[in-house]
């Protein structure tokens, strides 16, 4: 009760500064029907859009819950809270920053399409890199920092590095398209995913139970990457070869070295483990991201640079 009167206070306060001091518009009688109209199916759209993907955030918990149990979905939340980990870290800021930016170019295409291709090339970077190691090291961190009896969920995380690598990207073009106002293209596609994931969750949970349902999650990000590509290609101009391929390549070639060279490497304690493989996969993958796009790497850090101070 005491913070909601204080909100309360503190919102009159403001309210009656912000009315005094620096008035924000001229009150009327006049209705402008059409910007109601336009603030109607915006939010219309995006409310739909915000139903739909709380449901895809919680169906899948809700169906292991109910018809598998306790203690799959002990498991299944744990893997998920671990694929989101890049999310959380790198694409949630970067996206944030990025959305004024997105608004204030959203009539001039060549700078709307430099922002995304710029600030989608660090956050796929990045994110490639975060969720490539902690997919490798999974085994070392579940026993060292959860316990040898979270380990049934090491297969459902490793099963879900698609849905770690997509999520930071796709939010990146939420943002887009949001800050561009045109949340009926996300709400069409998150309509698509909903109709292919619920039946999903059912029928791969009843045949490789978690693994499913973790299967399922990343078919569903697929499906809304694939059909977001010729409405983002409508939006900004850019090459989806130029944003993923190295990154890509260097996340395969990094797992595979850092895999060769663990099994060279004298055994000792799980966090000696954990630290070098987590050190020797990231050593390659920056490595070969330095050694083939050193100069995109920093043009990207340039730009955002110059963009955060403007």
């Amino acid at each position: 009760m005491g913070f909601g009167c204080s909100g309360c206070l503190f919102f009159v306060v403001e309210l009656i500064g912000l009315w005094f001091c620096r008035r924000p518009w001229q009150p009327t009688f006049k209705t402008e029907w059409q910007t109601i109209k336009s603030y109607f199916q915006f939010g219309k759209f995006h409310l739909i859009a915000i139903n739909i993907t709380l449901l895809l955030d919680t169906f899948d918990d809700f169906w292991v819950g109910t018809f598998l149990g306790s203690n799959p979905l002990g498991f299944y939340s744990k893997a998920y809270e671990f694929a989101r980990y890049p999310r959380g870290v790198v694409a949630d800021p970067i996206s944030r920053v990025a959305f004024p930016i997105f608004a204030r170019f959203q009539t001039d295409r060549y700078l709307l399409s430099r922002t995304f291709f710029q600030a989608s090339s660090i956050l796929v970077r990045v994110g490639f890199g975060l969720a490539g190691v902690f997919a490798f090291v999974a085994p070392e961190f579940i026993r060292l920092f959860l316990g040898s009896k979270w380990l049934p969920m090491q297969l459902t995380f490793q099963l879900m590095i698609v849905y770690t690598l997509l999520d930071p990207l796709l939010l990146m073009i939420r943002q887009l398209f949001l800050a561009n106002g045109k949340p009926k293209i996300l709400a069409r596609i998150q309509l698509w995913q909903m109709l292919f994931f619920l039946p999903a969750v059912i029928i791969f949970s009843r045949f490789w139970a978690i693994e499913g349902v973790a299967l399922a999650a990343d078919l569903m990000l697929m499906l809304g990457f694939l059909l977001v590509l010729p409405a983002l290609r409508q939006t900004v101009d850019f090459s989806l070869q130029q944003l993923v391929a190295v990154p890509l390549l260097a996340l395969i070639l990094s797992w595979v070295g850092g895999a060769f060279i663990i099994r060279w490497l004298p055994e000792g304690h799980t966090a000696v483990i954990l630290v070098q493989k987590g050190l020797t996969m990231t050593l390659i993958y920056a490595g070969i991201l330095l050694l083939l796009e050193h100069k995109q790497i920093i043009e990207s850090t340039r730009t955002i640079k110059q963009l955060l101070h403007q």
